[in-house]
């Protein structure tokens, strides 16, 4: 594939790897094919980095991220951007000048930071923060520009327009707006002009027909009210009057037929009041007034009468209430077509000028203006996610196309969790894992040497568990066994108790190589030895037991006839003879000493040095050339895929390497080293006596080993040759 740019790569673990330091680096990594990337697919949650920013990477969500997603990624961003200088620097300040306004993203991204900007309070700042553009809180709290069409009235400069929201909200209801306040919207105003020209209209009319709708002035609408009241009984008493007249019978024979009354009965009390007329009927259907004693209806008839300007006196005739009747039914027909609207507290005046000043038209361009910044509000997630590439993009390149971050201890790696403290040494290569017994199988082939830890931190409801695996890569593996205890602090610092529950045992330097014959031959020597004087111990307790019950067991047989006692025999666990046994076993062990004397008689020290070197070369040199030969072929690339990520290339870990990621810290440059006396130091006269008795000892016990050595040297020379000889 031709590139446009020159292309550099570096070696690193024994691979040729892309250098990724500038703007021209990164558009060549886009263009490189992916078989030069090193890697090509990494877990998630082994990853040490922003979680939002990986969350933009795995586009599927599938908890992976490969490499056809970091390439769609990387070419976006460096379409959108037209200066990658914020990429090289980390910045999480996006400056609008360095955007690609020419790309529709690019385009949208900067209105979207513009309004942001601007509900921010900040409309003429050239750059947005990531926390601002995360601060959805403070975006939206700007009811006119927050995208969902939703208008409260302490957001509106003009008070007309705000008052008039606020009737509508009281009128037909409200709608809470995304930053927690109510308000309309487009529902609230439509319901409530349609309720404003029906209530509008019916105002109108009433305008138009008012002399006719109010024969009696402003007392109309009470003069109906009260008339309302008796309409019912004043037209049942007419029509009983106009029906006596054409039946004939007699007033007193009709009020007898089914109008019975029994005063001690309140039910019948009840009927007959309901049933009796406001006064008595008559045939002439003329209402006398002063016969009126209705306990129900005479005041509130007399009542009527009182707001009439004409009232009879009296009484009043059929043709005088069909006239008031016909007066004030053209008012009770309007009163009735009133619609329903819930606008009674507005007057004609004030509903007309919501028409004639165009209010609601107003408060519909509010809304529109409000929706018409819905799309590019919701593209704040984009600018969050091309803020999160310009922050973490280079960074994570650095740990996937290269894996330069792995090799430079000055700058943290998204592939090392943190650091190990034990034995006395940092072990920086440091992994999260899930399934250990998964790891283990996969980083055995490695052959790095693995211990597995279980982490944790904190107490109860608090608690929180982790499982590392981590490289020992120089120094040694000794010390290293099950239960052993450490800390683990992560990458923010935080410090956990750690400890180990499984390893992977390899060599991990040239030395312990060269002493792993000398380990595993004492490792052996020390088994064997264990187990024969085990078997000995064993051995000679049962036969001292044996001896002891024989010699306790008392005779079973009948009592013989008194004899001469028996000489007394001498016991077989006596003192003489525990004497006279140690005595035979030294000499057992002399005879040995002297025939392994006599057997090597002759032989020189360089033959004997030969001939256990040769020893050595035949049962430790295998160990010596496997241990070597796995320290040499040591596969970083492996341990990373056994944590489930793919790799390209085979990473080598050499020794200089190793002793890059396990290390012993130097101590400060002012420190002074004093060697300590190692024997105990003297508080009294009487501890100081102890100390100079047991250093006499020593020196004693010293001289006599060495003049043993000597002597032995000596025989073996001028002695033992001779008596090998004789022998053969």
């Amino acid at each position: 594939m031709e590139m446009q740019n020159e292309v550099r790569f570096q070696r690193l673990g024994g691979s040729c790897q892309l250098v990724l330091e500038n703007a021209e680096d990164f558009r060549n990594a886009a263009q490189l094919d992916a078989a030069h990337w090193i890697m090509t697919s990494v877990r998630t949650d082994s990853l040490l980095a922003n979680k939002d920013f990986l969350a933009f990477l795995d586009a599927d969500s599938n908890g992976r991220i490969r490499v056809d997603e970091v390439k769609a990624a990387l070419n976006w961003m460096l379409s959108v951007l037209s200066d990658l200088s914020g990429v090289c620097k980390r910045s999480d300040v996006l400056y609008l000048n360095s955007l690609n306004e020419n790309h529709p993203d690019g385009m949208n991204i900067a209105r979207t930071v513009r309004i942001a900007l601007a509900n921010l309070g900040m409309p003429d700042a050239e750059c947005i923060t990531l926390a601002q553009i995360k601060d959805q809180t403070r975006i939206i709290s700007n009811a006119l520009q927050n995208g969902d069409g939703i208008i409260p009235p302490g957001s509106v400069a003009k008070p007309v327009t705000a008052d008039c929201i606020r009737g509508i909200m009281a009128a037909v209801g409200s709608q809470t707006d995304c930053s927690g306040v109510a308000g309309v919207g487009d529902k609230e105003v439509d319901e409530f002009e349609g309720k404003l020209k029906a209530r509008l209209a019916w105002l109108n009319d009433g305008e138009a027909r008012k002399e006719m709708l109010n024969p009696f002035g402003d007392k109309t609408q009470t003069v109906l009210a009260a008339f309302l009241c008796v309409q019912e009984k004043l037209d049942e008493f007419f029509r009983s009057c106009e029906a006596l007249s054409l039946s004939g019978t007699t007033t007193e024979a009709r009020l007898a037929v089914k109008n019975t009354l029994d005063p001690m009965d309140a039910v019948s009390v009840k009927e007959f009041l309901e049933k009796s007329p406001v006064a008595p009927v008559n045939p002439e259907g003329i209402l006398v007034l002063r016969k009126m004693h209705h306990p129900i209806w005479s005041d509130a008839i007399r009542k009527l009468l009182a707001l009439l300007p004409d009232a009879p006196e009296e009484e009043m005739t059929a043709e005088y209430y069909g006239k008031l009747k016909a007066a004030l039914a053209p008012c009770d027909a309007w009163n009735k077509a009133k619609p329903e609207t819930g606008l009674d507290a507005w007057s004609r005046e004030q509903l007309q000028k919501i028409v004639d000043d165009g209010i609601l038209t107003d408060i519909r361009n509010l809304i529109s203006r409000d929706k018409a910044v819905k799309d590019n509000l919701d593209k704040t997630s984009m600018v969050h996610k091309l803020i999160s590439f310009q922050e973490n993009m280079f960074d994570f390149l650095n740990n996937f196309v290269t894996l330069d971050r792995l090799f430079d201890n000055s700058k943290p790696s998204m592939h090392q969790a943190g650091k190990l403290v034990m034995d006395g040494r940092f072990f920086t290569l440091c992994s999260i894992v899930h399934n250990v017994a998964e790891h283990k199988k996969i980083a055995a082939n490695s052959n790095i040497c693995v211990i597995y830890l279980d982490a944790t931190s904190g107490l109860g409801a608090a608690a929180k568990t982790m499982k590392l695996a981590v490289g020992v890569t120089s120094g040694h593996m000794r010390h290293f066994f099950l239960g052993k205890s450490g800390v683990f602090y992560t990458a923010d610092g935080a410090m956990w108790d750690a400890r180990i529950v499984d390893m992977i045992q390899q060599p991990v330097s040239i030395g312990e190589a060269l002493k792993m014959p000398f380990y595993k031959f004492a490792d052996f020597i020390q088994k064997q030895a264990d187990k024969f004087f085990t078997a000995r111990s064993k051995q000679f307790e049962d036969t001292v037991a044996k001896d002891i019950q024989s010699q306790a067991k008392l005779p079973t047989a009948p009592a013989a006839p008194a004899a001469k006692p028996a000489p007394q025999q001498t016991p077989a666990f006596s003192g003489s003879m525990v004497l006279m046994g140690g005595g035979v076993g030294i000499a057992a062990i002399g005879s040995a000493f002297a025939f392994m004397a006599k057997s090597i008689q002759g032989i020189s020290v360089g033959a004997v040095l030969a001939i256990f070197f040769g020893i050595l070369l035949i049962f430790g040199g295998p160990i010596v050339v496997v241990s070597l030969t796995k320290l040499f072929r040591r596969n970083l690339a492996i341990f990373l895929e056994a944590n489930g990520n793919a790799l390209n290339a085979q990473l080598r870990l050499s020794l200089r390497m190793g002793r890059f990621f396990t290390f012993t810290p130097p101590l400060p440059k002012q420190s002074r080293i004093f060697i300590s006396n190692l024997l105990k130091i003297p508080h009294s006269q009487e501890d100081a006596t102890v100390l100079k008795r047991r250093k006499v000892i020593f020196y004693i016990l010293f001289v006599i080993i060495l003049l043993e050595c000597v002597a032995l040297l000596l025989l073996y020379r001028y002695e033992l040759l001779e008596y090998w000889r004789n022998i053969f």
